[in-house]
């Protein structure tokens, strides 16, 4: 598994924990500062998928440039 795959299966276990706690915030059983803690991690992970994809790309860019060098 790499990366990206690995990083997108941690997003969707984030957003189920997410989702759980505004529903135990909703039934007062959790606070803001939970609900808070969680979207941030979650929008951590986003944005750490966000960066692994730009990566991917430059380096897919650079390979078909020296492909198209050494053709």
């Amino acid at each position: 598994m790499g990366q990206i795959e690995n990083i997108a299966a941690l997003i969707q276990a984030q957003s189920r924990l997410y989702a759980l706690e505004i529903s135990r915030f909703n039934l007062g059983e959790s606070s803001v500062f939970l609900v808070n803690a969680r979207e941030q991690k979650l929008l951590e992970l986003k944005g750490k998928e966000v960066e692994l994809k730009a990566k991917r790309a430059k380096v897919i860019a650079k390979l078909y440039e020296l492909r198209a060098t050494f053709l």
